[in-house]
């Protein structure tokens, strides 16, 4: 094998192995925010008596190994939603949660007001 060859093999192998990085760090970046919103996760026990504000859905794409990352960003955005709807509370759906081997992750709930 030449050098020049040799020298680009080289240069995607090191880019392969720094690509999983990159995306997690990347991802961690976008859900870093998470705790910038107003609104509070309950539980439906938690927000009986309160008006409720409507569903709220957002989805991510870029599943599988960061589905939890991806989740945590899609939930963020739903609370964001649920703020801007001028809601205190977000309650996520039972079966709301990181899903295995999916190419996006989905949140998905209900947004209350505290009376």
């Amino acid at each position: 094998m030449n050098s020049k060859a040799s020298q680009q093999t080289m240069t995607l192998s090191v880019y392969i192995q720094k690509l999983p990085a990159t995306l997690f760090f990347s991802a961690t970046l976008l859900v870093g925010c998470t705790t910038s919103s107003r609104v509070t996760v309950a539980r439906p026990d938690e927000v009986r008596g309160f008006q409720s504000m409507g569903s709220i859905k957002s989805t991510m794409p870029i599943g599988g190994v960061f589905r939890r990352l991806t989740y945590q960003a899609a939930l963020h955005n739903c609370l964001k939603e649920a703020e801007a709807k001028g809601a205190t509370h977000f309650v996520p759906d039972p079966d709301s949660g990181p899903t295995f081997l999916s190419f996006s992750e989905t949140a998905h709930g209900t947004a209350y007001r505290r009376p």
